[in-house]
């Protein structure tokens, strides 16, 4: 059974104590600017009217976004007792991140078209293969451009559950994904 508050306590709350303070900060302006917003209807955030915040996040690179997204949203999720859980902040602040890493990249968020897709959740790279019978989808690794051509190049002319199994097995074993999502795996 997975244990939340010692993932909490061993894992997140030192990799968010380690994110760089201007990280900290714009999590911190999530939150004070973010509170009254919800989703939209097709799961992503609206942006505030203040002025600057997506620009706040287009700033960073991308490396740091995908590990802002994933350490911000495990220390919120795994806290019972987080700051980030009363407003939503820790979510929030992943799919600012995630909202921002599909344009740099170029990954679109239609996750349930048939055949294969990409997507980008909480700073990982995922891929998707939906059927009328199946739906899968796998983390690939932290998001980046080399990590996404590499996984469309894998995935070219995939067909059938089949050529998905064999190709995301193959994947995994050049890429292993090793992001916050395998602890407690």
């Amino acid at each position: 059974m997975f244990d939340f508050e010692r993932a909490h306590r061993e894992i997140a709350a030192p990799l968010y104590r380690g994110l760089p303070k201007r990280v900290r900060n714009l999590v911190a302006r999530v939150d004070q600017e973010c509170a009254e917003l919800g989703q939209n209807s097709n799961l992503d955030m609206p942006w505030p009217a203040a002025v600057g915040l997506r620009e706040a996040f287009e700033q960073l690179d991308t490396n740091t976004l995908a590990h802002a997204s994933q350490v911000v949203h495990e220390y919120g999720h795994w806290g019972s007792y987080s700051c980030l859980q009363e407003n939503g902040t820790y979510w929030k602040f992943a799919h600012y991140c995630d909202q921002v890493l599909r344009s740099r990249l170029g990954v679109s968020q239609r996750l349930h078209q048939p055949g294969v897709s990409f997507g980008i959740h909480r700073g990982e790279l995922r891929v998707y293969y939906a059927s009328r019978n199946y739906w899968s989808n796998q983390c690939l690794g932290s998001a980046s451009a080399g990590l996404f051509t590499a996984a469309q190049k894998s995935w070219a002319g995939c067909y059938g559950i089949e050529q998905f199994e064999s190709a995301l097995k193959k994947f995994q074993a050049a890429h292993p994904c090793g992001n916050l999502s395998d602890y407690g795996a």
